[in-house]
Formats: C-alpha cells, sequence, structure tokens
C-alpha cells in the first residue's frame, strides 16, 4: 500500500526573512567605493590638460610682461603653442615651484592645527560634562533636501566661488612670478646693451647705418633689436645686408 505525503505548510521567521544569502542577495558594494568612483573621474587626461594650461598661462604672462617693458606687444613676437608649454613647464619649475611648496606646507600645517585643536578643544570640553547632544537639523540642510532650485542655486553659487578661488590661486601663484620673471629677463637684457664689457652683435644694413644690439625676439618676416642707444628697432629680414659673426662691445 502507497502512503502519500501531503506538504506541509513551512513558516519562515523573521530571522531566517532577513539572513543574508548569496543566492538572494547580490554583492555589497565595497568600502569606499564614493571615493573610488570620485577619484576614477580625475583621469590622467584631465591632470594633463590642467598642466598644460598652467605652463601656457606662465609662458603667457612672461611673453607680455618681457615685451611690454620694451613697449611690444605680445602679439608682435608670437609663440607656437608648443613651445610655450615647453617654456612654461621650464619657467614654473624654476620660478614658481618653490612657492607651491611652501603653499603645500602651510596648508598641511593648517590642517593639522585644526585637526589637533578640535581634538584638544573635546578633551577640555569632556572634562567639563560638556557632550554633543542630538537635535534639529540646520535648516539649510532641510531645504536643500526639499527643493530642488535651491539645490541648483547653491551648487552654481559653490562653482562660481571655485572658480573665483582658482582663479586667483592661479593668479598669485603662476602669474605673479612669471611678470616678476619677463621683467627681470628685460631688465638683464637692457642692463647688457649699456654695459661696457658685455658684447653685441652688428647688423648691417641695406642704404641704413648699422645697428649695435642684441636680439629681442623675432617672427617669421621681422627682427626686434634692442640697440646700443636704447631704442628698439624693427628690421625686416629683406632689408637686413650683412650679419657679422664677430661680436663687438655694445658700448
Amino acid at each position: 500500500m502507497l502512503i502519500m505525503e501531503t506538504p506541509t505548510d513551512v513558516t519562515l521567521t523573521g530571522e531566517d526573512q532577513n539572513s543574508d544569502t548569496p543566492a538572494t542577495q547580490g554583492p555589497r558594494s565595497p568600502l569606499g567605493s564614493g571615493v573610488v568612483t570620485f577619484l576614477s573621474t580625475i583621469n590622467v587626461a584631465t591632470l594633463l590638460s590642467l598642466s598644460f594650461g598652467l605652463c601656457y598661462f606662465y609662458s603667457h604672462a612672461y611673453h607680455e610682461a618681457y615685451l611690454g617693458r620694451f613697449g611690444l606687444d605680445s602679439n608682435a613676437i608670437p609663440v607656437a603653442v608648443q613651445d610655450a608649454i615647453v617654456d612654461g613647464f621650464l619657467g614654473l619649475n624654476q620660478n614658481v615651484l618653490w612657492l607651491l611648496v611652501i603653499f603645500a606646507v602651510v596648508i598641511v600645517a593648517y590642517v593639522a592645527a585644526i585637526w589637533f585643536g578640535s581634538r584638544w578643544l573635546e578633551k577640555i570640553a569632556s572634562g567639563y560634562g560638556i557632550t554633543d547632544r542630538p537635535g534639529a537639523p540646520p535648516a539649510m540642510l532641510v531645504e536643500f533636501g526639499r527643493s530642488g532650485g535651491f539645490r541648483a542655486s547653491l551648487l552654481a553659487a559653490a562653482a562660481a566661488l571655485a572658480m573665483t578661488v582658482t582663479s586667483g590661486a592661479a593668479l598669485i601663484f603662476v602669474g605673479s612670478p612669471a611678470d616678476a620673471a619677463g621683467s627681470r629677463a628685460a631688465a638683464q637684457l637692457r642692463g647688457q646693451v649699456r654695459s661696457n664689457k658685455a658684447l653685441c652683435v652688428r647688423y648691417s644694413l641695406k642704404g641704413k647705418a648699422e645697428i649695435v644690439g642684441r636680439s629681442i625676439g623675432s617672427s617669421a618676416e621681422r627682427q626686434f633689436i634692442l640697440g646700443n642707444d636704447d631704442a628698439v628697432h624693427v628690421v625686416k629680414f629683406d632689408d637686413m645686408d650683412k650679419l657679422y659673426q664677430t661680436p663687438v662691445r655694445c658700448r
């Protein structure tokens, strides 16, 4: 005789229902996945673009200050983008790197002071029996989570503030040293042309008197020369008759 068994109802307890099993739940996200996701957006291309931009900005500020000391416009002697980036990189390493090191040390010291100061204040407060008590969240946070327009306006204000701070930092730590370096280079060239010991180049022009001085720079068609008469001479290559190889004293 066959005995038929009827299926019985099985009731799962709350503990069984909430049990984490691989069959019912997927893998959990690793700790700090938000930080990893944020850092992954700052890729190599972004860092290279920022670095190239800073190098070009330094070169442009240097070029403008250097030519401006001779009364020339920065467009009079154009500089290729690749040359500007290389010159800016060399200038940053020579004139700005020490400023960035000092700035980084100050930031680290500031963060350390805030951290140790907060720990010290916590110890003093706990010694007097002062503890943090949970309370209502700030009104700005409540409005931030409730209103989309408020979030958009707050984020726009934060982006504008970040752009202002970034532009100011670039002007202070990159633009000012580049301007000072360009001014020093122009003053050094002018001082050499005025010196009795320095050597200059003789330029022979067609139908004109010779020019003794040093080159400020050149474009595709013209040469800009600082003469020993303390004047800037613009010479076209077609008007140049001879360039003497043997240097002479500037004065």
